[in-house]
């Protein structure tokens, strides 16, 4: 009787210890989660803020361009006006 209640005892912890390693499992694949999450974020912030930065810097170049485009048109209409 008494070997009968240790050996249900027994199964009884055997199962809530390996209860106890599921949930560490668990609590560690998540936490893990949460890391690749956050990191991942980062790694989308940072991507955003180098394109943001490369977008400026394209339309200032533009802006540029453009300016010197205008400018050049105004010298074309200024030299024809005056072969004319």
């Amino acid at each position: 009787m008494v070997s009968t209640l240790i050996e249900v005892l027994d199964t009884q912890a055997q199962k809530i210890e390996d209860a106890k390693l599921r949930a560490v499992g668990s609590r560690n694949k998540i936490e893990g989660e949460e890391d690749n999450r956050r990191k991942r974020e980062q790694e989308l912030k940072t991507l955003i803020n180098e394109k943001k930065m490369m977008l400026e810097r394209l339309t200032y170049q533009y802006d540029s361009l453009q300016k010197v485009a205008n400018e050049q048109k105004l010298t074309i209409e200024k030299l024809s006006n005056n072969e004319i």
